[in-house]
């Protein structure tokens, strides 16, 4: 691209600009890392939503109150996948990125079984939720207490579930290091989340009310089950469907 001739440069499929071939290495690694992100984005995003949906669909199947009002949602939708999400977009590439074969170009970004692996995990956290709030409910029977606790579950999952996809793709690195964005995504969200829940006047305004510290503990077990209830669930598909789930 610098000393190449005219023709050369329409001729060519690739054109290097600073007539360096390391710029090439350093093309493939950004490249990798763009579409691992964009796995990493839609990998959330879609598990996330699939249990805030599923949260309101089993709840009506089951004939139990509404577990969140429309502006509890869109609180959630705003802790979750907001900062978060974005963060998850802009994490640095592996230091092992290099080392994997090419994939396929024909492969999707749903290829490896992305799209099962969001359908169980959207399920594990919209099952779990709807466990904590039927829980709350039965033992407080304060619908606004339930759906509290319902929304706190559910916020402290997707946090939780976003940090273990940060993790799929950085396993030796600390995440300050490998996406420190995530790190500060995370915090505000936790700050947001408690301040809805404490503060007085925020909490009345989203139709909630402060929950007892065994709710609190209930809530970040539930958010750390989802884990292995998603792997239980995808050993009991693998058992049953063999091959086929590999693929999905």
């Amino acid at each position: 691209g610098r000393t190449g001739t005219a023709v050369t440069r329409e001729a060519a499929d690739l054109v290097l600009l600073d007539d360096n071939f390391a710029t090439m290495v350093a093309a493939v690694r950004e490249g990798r890392g763009v579409f691992d992100n964009i796995r990493r984005f839609i990998h959330y995003l879609l598990s996330c939503n699939i249990g805030e949906v599923l949260v309101m669909l089993v709840a009506a199947g089951v004939n139990l109150p509404r577990p969140l009002l429309p502006h509890q949602i869109l609180l959630v939708n705003l802790v979750t996948d907001g900062l978060p999400a974005v963060a998850l977009g802009m994490q640095k590439a592996s230091e092992d990125l290099m080392c994997r074969p090419p994939r396929n170009v024909e492969e999707g970004v749903f290829a490896g079984g992305l799209s099962g692996k969001i359908t169980i995990r959207g399920v594990a956290i919209g099952f779990l939720t709807v466990l904590c709030f039927a829980a709350a409910l039965i033992s407080t029977g304060h619908l606004e207490y339930a759906r509290t606790v319902a929304v706190f579950a559910l916020v402290a999952s997707q946090l939780v579930h976003a940090v273990e996809i940060h993790r799929m793709g950085a396993r030796r690195e600390s995440i300050v290091h490998a996406n420190p964005f995530l790190l500060v995504a995370l915090l505000s969200s936790v700050a947001v989340l408690l301040a809805v829940v404490y503060v007085p006047g925020l909490a009345s305004s989203m139709s909630m009310v402060p929950i007892r510290g065994q709710s609190v503990l209930m809530c970040c077990a539930v958010a750390v089950m989802s884990s292995p209830v998603h792997a239980m669930i995808e050993w009991v598909l693998k058992r049953c469907f063999g091959a086929r789930v590999q693929s999905w």
